[in-house]
């Protein structure tokens, strides 16, 4: 073992696929940072500066659970900002109480076997070979070697994955095969990893490779619990619930140039699902370049929770609200194919810089990115490394309207004069939705942040839950009983109304030959008569080239019905003269 005066006793250890590198520190410098390397020959002072670099800017004391520490969330908010706790959970205020000392991240070594350590690292391999590793010590942001710690021998190194591991609570395969997952994202200032007496959240955790997080060997928590409520919502069949933490350590407190939000100077951000700056680690500045990660995280948790639960990939649902709803939004529209359908309350469904009339103070929804990416201006292009613009990417009006994407259902709330939520973005989106026949239902009044307690349920659990990924549906669109939204200023348009409120569909049975569904109108301020376009969604077998003569009929009423350019069926003008339910039929006309 090449030895320092700062770093001793390097170890490290396999555990399903991924290595477990712990070390000993000692009287580091204040302005320590490390990083982990690897050579396929000896690490000296040589050869050290051209070592692969597998992760950097660690912090000092990596082994210790930082999710436990409220300083790493804890922040001081004035009222302005107070209403968007509703959707946030568990928040980290002035008050959180701290445990000391803070625990290691396995502090009764029942997962690796190994003592106690001062530095930790979880590294996945993506090659194999005969590898030496080293942990290196810098100082401040340099990239210069200051120390470091090598093995003395070859490890062989095999491809790995990310691992689940628990740390609390005990869930069976028995329990959980089979069952619906519901990934429920929190509002912004939620994800910490302590309650307000400092007892510890999360019953799971996974330490990232390098694709989902700004670094490998990231911690990330979540909780899993099987239940059959959602927030006091309650569900006819029980669920698997997967709460997500959305906060990324940077290993640094923010500063007001690089955000202008007091709840970004913590070193465990939010990042409204989406991601943040490639470099944050470092700096939130120019140039502006962001990946994705937290929408890849979220994915590889869900994958890694089918995997190891038996869950359902049929039933995989997206609930949020605020940020959370922001980011059910984003996900359902970027990977449409991955979810069965999603709730999204007070959500921003598009990332733009237009104000909102009327609201001076209320600032543009692409501002909420600069928590994680930095204080970019409408001049600035903000671009990922592989090229994705951030305002086209989240642009959810622009997404949503390809009609030939069959994207899951969609349920959402919204209030006229939300200070957090610019509702200027709203029609666009709601036009969008419907000029392109997909499935989306929204109840929306003149209230704030807090109007979902004010309106009907937009989606009962129930509903949710009969919506499967690999099974058609119907998308309602040009309902005669639609309210009016207006223009984007909050006083333009009625202040309370719907899009497709009450409009709801059974099973689709289908075949080769022959489409039919049950649809049903009705809830207590429905006008009739109520005409509207239905548009099945998700066909598996009852498929024919665009333009092919189609007849469809509701009893003794007929209806034009036709396969457009993009694949799209849709029947028109079907109407219902009071409430009730119809069996809508589908055929190739004979002529």
């Amino acid at each position: 073992m090449k030895t320092s005066q700062f770093l001793s006793d390097l170890q490290i250890t396999r555990n399903n696929g991924q290595l477990f590198l712990r070390w000993q520190e000692h009287d580091l410098p204040e302005d320590a940072r490390l990083s982990i390397r690897r050579s396929i020959q000896p690490l000296n002072a040589g050869n050290i500066g051209n070592a692969v670099i597998l992760a950097d800017m660690l912090n000092p004391g990596s082994a210790a659970d930082w999710w436990l520490d409220p300083e790493s969330f804890v922040t001081e908010r004035d009222d302005s900002v107070r209403a968007e706790e509703i959707f946030a959970g568990n928040v980290a205020d002035t008050g959180t109480r701290k445990n000391h000392p803070l625990k290691s991240f396995f502090p009764d070594d029942d997962v690796t076997g190994n003592p106690a350590c001062s530095g930790l690292h979880v590294h996945t391999p993506e090659e194999s070979g005969e590898f030496f590793f080293a942990v290196c010590l810098h100082r401040g942001t340099s990239g210069e070697v200051y120390s470091f710690l090598a093995s003395e021998h070859a490890l062989h190194v095999e491809p790995g994955r990310i691992n689940i591991f628990r740390i609390s609570g005990d869930i069976s395969t028995g329990e959980t095969a089979g069952l619906p997952v519901i990934v429920d994202l929190h509002g912004r200032e939620g994800g910490i990893g302590v309650d307000a007496r400092g007892n510890a959240l999360g019953t799971h955790l996974i330490f990232s490779d390098n694709t989902v997080a700004w670094r490998e060997g990231i911690p990330f928590k979540f909780s899993i619990t099987v239940t059959d409520t959602l927030d006091e919502r309650k569900s006819p069949e029980k669920f698997i619930r997967l709460s997500i933490y959305d906060r990324v350590w940077t290993g640094r407190r923010l500063t007001p140039e690089e955000s202008g939000d007091v709840r970004d100077y913590v070193p465990a951000i939010n990042t409204f699902f989406l991601g943040y700056h490639t470099n944050i680690a470092r700096s939130n500045s120019a140039p502006w370049i962001w990946d994705n990660y937290t929408e890849k995280l979220v994915l590889k948790i869900i994958d890694l929770v089918i995997e190891n639960l038996q869950a359902d990939p049929e039933r995989i649902y997206l609930a949020g609200g605020s940020m959370g709803g922001t980011g059910a939004v984003q996900l359902a529209l970027h990977y449409p194919e991955k979810f069965a359908a999603a709730v999204a309350w007070v959500p921003v469904y598009s990332y733009t810089w237009e104000k909102t009339p009327g609201f001076p103070e209320l600032s543009p929804s692409i501002e909420r990115m600069r928590c994680s990416i930095g204080q970019f201006s409408p001049a600035d292009k903000v671009i990922s490394p592989d090229g994705k613009n951030l305002l086209e990417y989240g642009d959810g009006a622009l997404r949503i309207s390809h009609r030939e994407i069959d994207f899951p259902p969609l349920f959402a709330t919204n209030g006229r004069c939300d200070l957090s939520i610019p509702w200027v973005n709203n029609p666009p989106f709601f036009r969008a939705a419907n000029e392109s026949c997909q499935a989306f239902r929204v109840i929306w009044n003149n209230g704030g942040h807090a109007m979902t307690r004010e309106v009907p349920e937009v989606v009962t659990l129930a509903e949710l839950l009969k919506y499967r990924r690999n099974e058609p549906f119907a998308a309602f669109s040009n309902s005669s009983d639609n309210r009016q939204y207006g223009n984007g200023d909050p006083a333009d348009g009625n202040l309370y109304g719907w899009i497709n409120r009450g409009l709801t569909a059974g099973c689709i049975r289908e075949d080769a030959a022959c489409i039919e569904v049950e649809i049903t109108a009705g809830h207590e301020d429905m006008l009739f008569p109520v005409k509207c376009d239905v548009t099945i969604r998700r066909r598996r077998h009852f498929k024919f080239a665009p333009g092919t003569p189609l007849a469809a009929h509701a009893g003794q009423e007929q209806y034009s019905a036709r396969i457009d350019d993009d694949g799209v069926l849709t029947v028109k003008g079907v109407c219902f003269p009071r409430p009730g339910t119809i069996r809508l039929i589908c055929r190739p006309d004979a002529g």
